[in-house]
């Protein structure tokens, strides 16, 4: 079903690019080509989230269209899929008012107000996504910084006027404006902490993603497909991983792997592993995982992590596939035109295996696991919006090959702490008979509390990365 929804999907995006790129023709005036591009891809990626909500919104608001019943689920299929603990938060912004939609299993609750200061609430935005992308090792005295008025600002603005639907739950699934999708709601305040010598007490400050798990979804129509999906599947092996990729020296053919090119939206080849490094680290990591899972687990590292056994593998037979390697972000590594996965290359001038997985390969494989992790090193890029737009593509991807969540990183944080984290989820998600992977993931994050190593580590930068999508 969903390839062929995802066939359809294709066809609508094709028309509504040949719609942008008529009205570009009159509106834009530049003679840099690779600016037109950008702009067209951007403006298609918005007009389409965009045009999901509308009908997500108006199918709520009780239209009785036949075409929208077509692709939209009506209210009642929604509070179907939700669990008593569970609450479906969107939200939207226009004519200067935050409209708030919460859903429950026996409840609905609508709310708006005003925005108020647009350039505060901009500003709220950047300076969160700011200290959570900062590079340096944990420090006692820097990671006491944070933005906690921004940060409570956001979480009032988002929740205050949903608490009573809210009330009662541990688990948010979060659809918001595209706008805000890349906010991490771990890390939102619920109160201001308490002050203490150069910075605040985040150890024990009451952060949102303490008290909730949380689920990231791009829509109603996804979420409900999704859950349907994770019903629907068989499980039989327990964990297969690929990482640890050999990006240098060369291929059985002689080929130099760092050779690898692509085709850029420019249409001009870019060698693209001349700009990663290896991560021998990923290997002790996904290890790891697999011994928890027991026997039936399987690892493809180093010369076996390739494309070529991806394709062989049944995926289909695996409760969880796991993938501990760099994710290649469009827009940020010299043009490439779709986000990807780097694995070890064989061939290195055949797509199929030259090491650079792409979104649209994926879609094509064949998965029916429950969980697919994407542990990937972003090397290029500390932009979060545009690697947070790049991991839903490939958690779309994964969906469309059969995979209904995906947990990854949204930024890359200390390797030791991101393994500690993905290790304690896996663990919690086998202990959990109904497979709760977002309440997996929040066990892990109060274990990672309960356990910091020196206060630094409270930050929000080293585990409010972790999403489920």
């Amino acid at each position: 079903f969903n390839r062929l929804k995802s066939r359809h999907d294709e066809k609508k995006i094709n028309a509504l690019k040949k719609q942008i790129s008529e009205v570009s023709q009159h509106n834009i005036i530049s003679n840099n080509e690779e600016n037109i591009d950008f702009y067209l891809y951007s403006q298609l990626n918005k007009f389409s989230s965009s045009k999901e909500r509308i009908l997500d919104n108006l199918n709520i608001a009780g239209n009785s269209s036949n075409d929208l019943i077509e692709y939209v689920p009506d209210l009642p299929s929604l509070k179907k899929v939700l669990n008593d603990n569970e609450a479906f938060v969107s939200i939207t912004f226009g004519y200067g008012q935050i409209f708030r939609l919460c859903v429950t299993k026996d409840n609905v609750n609508l709310s708006h107000s005003p925005i108020g200061d647009i350039t505060k609430l901009s500003n709220d935005f950047r300076i969160l996504k700011a200290s959570l992308s900062a590079g340096h090792p944990p420090n006692l005295t820097l990671d006491k910084q944070f933005p906690v008025k921004s940060s409570n600002d956001l979480y009032n603005l988002f929740f205050t006027d949903s608490g009573s639907c809210i009330k009662g739950k541990d688990h948010i699934i979060w659809s918001p404006h595209d706008f805000i999708l890349d906010i991490p709601l771990s890390a939102l305040l619920q109160n201001i902490p308490t002050k203490i010598e150069n910075g605040w007490d985040l150890a024990h400050a009451d952060w949102l993603g303490k008290s909730y798990s949380f689920t990231y979804a791009t829509s109603s129509v996804s979420f409900i497909a999704s859950r349907k999906m994770r019903r629907q599947i068989s499980k039989q092996l327990s964990f297969v991983g690929f990482g640890d990729p050999v990006l240098s020296g060369t291929t059985i053919q002689g080929d130099i792997r760092r050779s690898v090119s692509v085709p850029t939206v420019y249409n001009e080849p870019n060698r693209i592993l001349y700009e990663l490094y290896e991560l021998p680290e990923t290997s002790y990591e996904l290890t790891k995982q697999a011994d928890i899972l027991g026997d039936s687990s399987i690892l493809y590292l180093q010369d076996n992590a390739t494309e070529r056994n991806i394709r062989r593998e049944i995926l289909s037979r695996y409760n969880i596939v796991s993938f501990a390697t760099h994710g290649l972000v469009q827009g940020e590594i010299s043009g490439i035109n779709e986000s990807a996965l780097a694995l070890s290359p064989t061939i290195t001038d055949n797509s199929l295996y030259d090491g650079i997985l792409t979104s649209s390969e994926i879609s094509n494989l064949n998965f029916a696991s429950d969980l697919t992790i994407l542990s990937a090193c972003n090397t290029a890029t500390t932009n979060i919006e545009l690697f947070n737009s790049d991991l839903h593509s490939l958690s779309t991807a994964f969906s469309h090959a059969g995979s209904p969540t995906t947990v990854a990183s949204l930024w890359s944080i200390d390797s030791k702490t991101s393994e500690s984290i993905l290790v304690d989820l896996i663990n919690y998600y086998n202990l959990n008979n109904d497979r709760y992977i977002s309440g997996a993931l929040h066990n892990a994050i109060i274990k990672h509390f309960d356990t910091l190593p020196n206060d630094a580590y409270a930050h929000p930068r080293f585990w409010a990365a972790f999403r489920v999508f």
